[in-house]
C-alpha cells in the first residue's frame, strides 16, 4: 500500500505538536539555591551530632542533639509588644550558639564536656524566632542536674531589648555581612535558679534581676560573612548549601545552611586553639503542612492544572486545525 505525502506530512506535523505538548507541559527543574527565608511547622525536626574535642586532653565527646519547631504563636517581647513567632526548640540545650556563650557566661570553671553532661539530661532551650523576618525576640532556658552532692535547677527566660538575626540574616547573599558587634546586651529575666546547698542538703534559691547586661554576646551573634554557596556531604545527604564564615578567621567559625534542608547542615567552630566543634545534620523531617499551607498548595496545584489543561486544548486545537486544513486541501486536490 503505497502511503501518499500529504498523509506522510500530517503524521509528521502531528508527531512535532504531540512533541511539543510534551515538552511544554513537563515538569519544570528544580529552581537553583536561593537565600530566601525558610517557613517552618510545628513538628519540622532535625537532627545532629554535636562532637567537641579538647585539644589539651585529645578528648572527644560526641552527643546527639534534637533541633525541632515545637510552637508557633504570640510571644510577648522586651517592651510588652505582642510578636507573631515560631518556638525553635534545642534538646538537650546545645544549640551550636548558646552552648559557648553559657560557657563562657556561667561555667567558666568547667571544662566544656562537664558543660555538656550538665546538659545532658532533661535540660533544653527555646528560642523565639519572629515569622517575619527570623529575628530572635528572646529564649527561655531549662536546665536540671543532680548528681547527688552537686545540683542546679533553674529555668529563666530571657527577652532581649534588642532584636537580630539567628542564627542567619535573610535573604542570604553572596558577600552579605551580619552579626552582632557589641559585647553587652542588655535584657530582662524572668524565672528561677536553684542551687543545691551540699553542706545544708537543701535548694538555695538565687534571686534573679530584673534586668541583666549579657556579656560575651558576640558568641551568641557571630558576625558572618556569606562567601558563596559549595556542595556539602553529611550523614542526613548531599546538600547544595550557603557557607558562612567570620571574616576575619575563617577557620574560627564555618557555617553551611541548606535551603532545601531548612537548616544549617554543618558548623565548624574553634576558639583560641583549645576547642573545636563541630556538628553535623544526621536526618531531619519536614512535617505535614498547616492547614494555610495545604490550602496555598491545593490553590497552587489548581491554578497549575488549569494552565496545563487551558495550555493541552490550546495545543491540541492548533494540532486539530492543522490535520483538517491539511485533508481539506488534501481533498481538494483530489478533486481538480
Amino acid at each position: 500500500m503505497r502511503v501518499s505525502k500529504p498523509l506522510i506530512v500530517l503524521l509528521a506535523v502531528l508527531t512535532l505538536l504531540l512533541t511539543l505538548s510534551q515538552a511544554l507541559l513537563a515538569s519544570h527543574p528544580a529552581l537553583a539555591i536561593t537565600g530566601e527565608q525558610p517557613s517552618y511547622t510545628v513538628g519540622d525536626t532535625w537532627k545532629y551530632n554535636l562532637a567537641v574535642k579538647n585539644v589539651s586532653g585529645n578528648v572527644t565527646t560526641n552527643k546527639l542533639f534534637v533541633l525541632s519547631v515545637s510552637e508557633a504563636g504570640s510571644v510577648t517581647d522586651f517592651n510588652g509588644t505582642s510578636r507573631d513567632c515560631y518556638t525553635l526548640k534545642y534538646q538537650p540545650a546545645l544549640d551550636p550558639f548558646t552552648l559557648f556563650f553559657l560557657y563562657f557566661q556561667l561555667f567558666k570553671d568547667m571544662s566544656i564536656n562537664e558543660c555538656i553532661e550538665l546538659f545532658e539530661n532533661d535540660s533544653y532551650s527555646k528560642f523565639y524566632i519572629t515569622k517575619s523576618d527570623h529575628e530572635l525576640v528572646g529564649m527561655q532556658i531549662h536546665i536540671y542536674y543532680f548528681d547527688g552532692s552537686h545540683g542546679i535547677n533553674s529555668t529563666i527566660t530571657i527577652k532581649l531589648n534588642e532584636t537580630y538575626p539567628y542564627p542567619i540574616k535573610f535573604p542570604l547573599e553572596i558577600n552579605s555581612t551580619f552579626g552582632y558587634y557589641k559585647e553587652e546586651l542588655n535584657c530582662r529575666l524572668q524565672g528561677y535558679l536553684l542551687i543545691y546547698n551540699e553542706t545544708t542538703s537543701n535548694w538555695d534559691n538565687i534571686p534573679l534581676p530584673e534586668t541583666e547586661n549579657l556579656t560575651n554576646v558576640f558568641l551568641l551573634f557571630p558576625l558572618l560573612n556569606v562567601t558563596g554557596t559549595e556542595n556539602v556531604t553529611v550523614p542526613a545527604g548531599t546538600f547544595e548549601c550557603w557557607k558562612m564564615a567570620y571574616p576575619d578567621a575563617p577557620d574560627a567559625l564555618s557555617i553551611w545552611y541548606s535551603p532545601e534542608a531548612k537548616s544549617i547542615t554543618k558548623l565548624n567552630f574553634s576558639l583560641e586553639g583549645e576547642i573545636i566543634y563541630t556538628a553535623e545534620l544526621q536526618s531531619y523531617t519536614h512535617a505535614i503542612l498547616s492547614p494555610e499551607q495545604q490550602m496555598f498548595l491545593l490553590f497552587y496545584m489548581f491554578q497549575q492544572s488549569s494552565q496545563q489543561f487551558t495550555l493541552l486544548i490550546a495545543v491540541g486545537g492548533v494540532a486539530v486545525a492543522l490535520a483538517v486544513t491539511t485533508l481539506g486541501a488534501f481533498a481538494w486536490k483530489r478533486r481538480k
